[in-house]
């Protein structure tokens, strides 16, 4: 048995370029506390010079595009959904952190992790005896549930949510779940589309990624998981302010191990000129760290 602070892992995240200021924290804060084997960033291919330029080198950019046969945004913002198209890459996000899992067979565990959550202190995600440690929530959203019975033709028992914005996936049981999902829909092109055909044409937040993989695992393989309680905030912006300051970040630490800074609650249209500014900043003052 390997030592569980051995077990490598990636981290996989998706993001627009209205993210890209709290990505900076987010990788840097990544790099320091959580110490992943790489960090991969799905966007859309015209961002990537941006991304790249306010980046750097210790992340992997790849083209959200590419990632899922025959799905590309445009494509599924076609499907007759209530709230499509402006809806659609709410989504697609989420499908494409299921898709990294057919990706880098080399490493067999991705770290799932929010763009506009910043980690504050060092995590760990597995337990002495290598069973993944996923953190719970207090979330209830009826539709997650009612899309889970769709899709595997069972009901899953709430006790608790798992949409804490991270979570740590072991591909080869997610390629089993996707699996069961294409097997049971075969008139679908893949999982994807057969997630999204799944959905009723009408309400809104019909799909949960982290709802459908955590409550599949405690059905089927309840032995490769243990549940923990970890303090995290998700009102960043409300308690902290756009863009953080380090110091607020440092006093969030000494309660949390996570804050996120939702991007619904930013002045964007506003601050854009201030914002990419405050990225450039960030790159040069992480940079001399």
């Amino acid at each position: 048995m390997e030592r569980m602070q051995d077990i490598p892992f990636e981290v996989f995240t998706a993001c627009r370029s209205r993210d890209l200021v709290t990505l900076c924290y987010v990788v840097e804060h990544l790099r320091t506390h959580l110490k992943p084997k790489n960090i991969v960033i799905a966007t859309a291919h015209k961002n990537f010079v941006s991304f790249e330029k306010v980046l750097g080198a210790p992340v992997s950019l790849v083209d959200e595009d590419k990632l899922i046969p025959s799905m590309t945004l445009a494509s599924i913002r076609q499907l007759p959904i209530q709230f499509f198209p402006r809806a659609a890459g709410w989504y697609f996000q989420q499908l494409l952190k299921y898709a990294w899992c057919y990706q880098n067979a080399g490493i067999g565990h991705y770290l799932v992790w929010d763009a506009d959550t910043i980690p504050l202190k060092p995590l760990n995600f597995f337990d002495e005896q290598g069973r993944t440690l996923m953190t719970k929530a207090s979330e209830y959203h009826a539709p997650y549930f009612a899309t889970f019975e769709r899709l595997f033709g069972v009901p899953a028992t709430y006790e608790f949510s798992f949409i804490s914005q991270h979570q740590m996936v072991d591909k080869m049981l997610l390629q089993e779940m996707l699996n069961s999902i294409a097997t049971r829909f075969p008139a679908s092109l893949n999982w994807a589309w057969a997630i999204l055909q799944s959905l009723p044409r009408e309400g809104k937040n019909l799909f949960s990624e982290y709802e459908t993989y955590g409550h599949w695992l405690k059905l089927y393989h309840p032995d490769k998981l243990r549940y923990r309680d970890v303090p995290w905030l998700r009102q960043g912006t409300e308690v902290a302010g756009f863009p953080p300051s380090e110091k607020k970040l440092k006093d969030l630490s000494e309660r949390y191990f996570f804050v996120s800074f939702e991007s619904s609650k930013r002045p964007l249209k506003r601050m854009i000129s201030r914002l990419w500014a405050t990225a450039y900043s960030l790159k040069n003052q992480f940079a001399q760290k």
